[in-house]
């Protein structure tokens, strides 16, 4: 169990750290005029964000092996804490509400680490191993329709779509069983719903921060992509909560959830990018005499 949860820490850093760069990224484009998924490709620091972002989901899928679903799901959830405490480092105030709910967070994955039971997945019958991979047709159906919808809805939609690609995900590492021959494991159902989800799940994620409030759309994802895998481990996966510990696992899900969903309407501070021409025809109107 040590082992799984040393996992947990370093995917909610990676992940936490990542979203920093991201978000350095999708700074850099708008301020170049490249808004949007496109304009963030050519930025050095969104492609490495979403490079340390895939390291991260590597350490969850491995501590997937160890510990249940709902443990891991809450832990990398987590990782908007490690995001809120770099831009602290950086220079952005938490504030008093943040930082509740970062001790919340805490306190929350030290209960549910006290309760959950390790175990392992039980014999799944054939359709266990592409279930995931046909979870991928509601997931890609939902971001055909927030791509095609106005206003709000957009972003809603398109963030369901997020928490789904990425339930999916964390239920196929799960039970994720590589083959041994190297060329069998591409065309594995298991690897293939890995893929496929994480790949609609990222491109849900960016398209719906294009039409919505970061608060809303991360609060949305994590939602999802926390409750319904914990949802099916703990029905069909084997995931368990230690006896008498119910409780406690319970008030420390909703505090490291609820935590975490306080902390995505955190929004670091950035200042504007401003070019010099620019910058000095600012300076020379506010030099001039009223």
């Amino acid at each position: 169990m040590v082992t799984g949860l040393l996992l947990v820490v370093l995917a909610s850093v990676l992940s936490g750290s990542a979203s920093v760069m991201e978000a350095r990224g999708a700074h850099r484009a708008t301020a170049a005029g490249r808004p949007g998924v496109a304009g963030m490709a050519r930025q050095p620091f969104y492609v490495i964000g979403l490079l340390i972002d895939l390291l991260g989901f590597l350490a969850a899928a491995a501590a997937m092996q160890y510990l249940p679903l709902f443990l891991v799901q809450a832990g990398v959830a987590t990782s908007v804490g490690v995001s809120a405490v770099l831009a602290r480092i950086l220079g952005t105030p938490l504030g008093r509400r943040s930082a509740c709910a970062l001790v919340a967070m805490l306190v929350g994955l030290v209960l549910i680490s006290l309760a959950a039971r390790p175990g392992q997945v039980p014999p799944l019958s054939v359709w266990w191993s592409w279930a995931p991979l046909f979870w991928a047709a509601p997931t890609a159906l939902l971001l055909v329709l927030g791509l095609r919808t106005k206003g709000a809805r957009s972003a809603v939609l398109l963030a369901l779509a997020a928490g789904s690609g990425f339930t999916a995900v964390a239920v196929a590492a799960r039970t994720l069983a590589i083959p041994a021959g190297g060329w069998a494991a591409l065309i594995d159902p298991g690897v293939l719903a890995v893929a496929i989800n994480g790949v609609l799940a990222t491109v849900s994620f960016a398209a719906a921060l294009e039409r919505g409030t970061v608060t809303m759309v991360a609060s949305i994802t994590y939602a999802t992509e926390t409750v319904l895998p914990s949802a099916v481990g703990l029905l069909f996966l084997g995931d368990a909560v230690r006896s008498g510990l119910a409780g406690v696992a319970a008030a420390g899900f909703v505090l490291a959830v609820g935590g975490a969903m306080t902390l995505a309407g955190f929004r670091p501070s950035v200042k504007p990018i401003v070019p010099p021409a620019t910058a000095g025809a600012q300076a020379a109107g506010s030099a001039a005499p009223a």
